[in-house]
């Protein structure tokens, strides 16, 4: 549910107006999607946040029925009230024994997992980068624009990644401040969320350090994710070019 707004946030952000009607009509069958998922979860909360019934009748936004024209909350903007989100002293009394050791887990989970994925994603843009400046570029105005629209894809995918590692680092800095996973899940800036090789933008590769990203150790290793540079991808980015051509076709 987590990325569920997540992702539902950021489409709405991208949403303009005169997109079209199906366009429109699918933002809101997710939005209606997702508040019910809240409400699935706010009946459940309760029996193990007994204390969370006041912060939620408080929140002008109603969560028992289908917004009126009134509400202005949208379902991707609601507080889903976790312990990492409680003031110090509810979530101390207000939370059933052990909850907020399973939220600081799910978080460890969540930022290791974000890392994963956010390596994961700059290769692909690497190569994708590097395939299209060696065999698209001069090839002709449509190739070009399609290059540009999946660069724009991975690019504002990355960005959905980043997020969710800083929303987990976040949670994490509340829920165990003085933890050791500090040591290795540092603070990501937007000049740290780059690729494993240099592209024309960069300073001279004897300059270049590599980004702690890159470096960093997962808590328990995931099958898949040992360090590789973007040339060597196990699938040819050639192969990943032309399925997603074929795609926009």
């Amino acid at each position: 549910m987590l990325r569920a707004r997540r992702v539902t946030s950021s489409k709405a952000k991208q949403l303009r107006r005169g997109q079209g009607l199906y366009i429109e009509g699918a933002m809101e069958r997710r939005r209606a999607a997702l508040r019910e998922r809240i409400e699935s979860w706010r009946s459940i909360q309760a029996l193990y946040m007994p204390g969370i019934a006041q912060l939620c009748q408080m929140s002008p936004t109603r969560t028992d029925a289908m917004p009126s024209d009134q509400d202005t909350e949208k379902p991707e903007s609601m507080q889903l009230w976790l312990p990492s989100s409680l003031p110090t002293g509810l979530r101390e009394t207000g939370c059933v024994n052990g909850l907020v050791d399973k939220e600081r887990r799910l978080r460890l989970a969540e930022a290791d997992d974000a890392l994963v994925a956010l390596r994961r994603q700059l290769r692909i843009t690497t190569g994708v980068f590097n395939y299209k400046k060696t065999h698209v570029s001069g090839t002709g105005q449509k190739a070009n624009t399609r290059a540009r629209t999946m660069l724009s894809q991975l690019t504002a995918k990355t960005r959905l990644i980043a997020d969710r590692y800083r929303a987990a680092r976040k949670a994490l800095a509340i829920l165990d401040p003085n933890g050791d996973w500090q040591h290795r899940l540092r603070p990501l800036r937007q000049e740290d969320i780059r690729g494993p090789t240099r592209t024309d933008d960069d300073e001279s590769e004897g300059r270049r350090e590599l980004s702690w990203i890159w470096v960093t150790m997962n808590r328990v290793p995931i099958e898949g994710d040992e360090f590789e540079i973007a040339e060597g991808m196990p699938c040819p980015l050639h192969v990943l070019i032309n399925s997603h051509y074929s795609l926009c076709s």
